[in-house]
């Protein structure tokens, strides 16, 4: 739904420059606890009686299990200055690769839109 939302520039902008702009729908947070720890990720408070007084911590290493923290540990939650998107990912693409990137997203998936001819 991206291309609902922003212009083909914006996009490449996002995908060139992660941290340039980061949308407070995909910002991640910096927890620090008292013991000194911090980890950088996605932040969920639980409400529910069995999780309550408690938060975790979704980083951005897709191999890593979620940080589970009690909050009554927690020093200070910041916004982070650094997008959860890897800095650095259109080097890794060919110039083809990043136009089909753009083309994707534009066409919201659809390959039979205009846009790839």
């Amino acid at each position: 739904s991206v291309a609902n939302k922003f212009s083909t520039a914006d996009m490449l902008e996002a995908i060139i420059d992660p941290n340039k702009v980061i949308s407070d729908q995909y910002g991640s947070s910096i927890v620090k606890l008292n013991n000194g720890d911090s980890y950088q990720g996605i932040v969920v408070n639980h409400s529910g009686a069995e999780e309550e007084g408690k938060m975790t911590v979704y980083t951005s290493d897709p191999d890593a299990e979620p940080i589970i923290v009690k909050t009554a540990d927690v020093e200070s939650v910041r916004p982070s200055p650094i997008s959860q998107m890897p800095e650095g990912l259109a080097d890794m693409l060919s110039e083809d690769e990043l136009l089909d990137l753009l083309a994707y997203l534009v066409s919201r998936g659809n390959p039979e839109d205009p846009v790839f001819n």
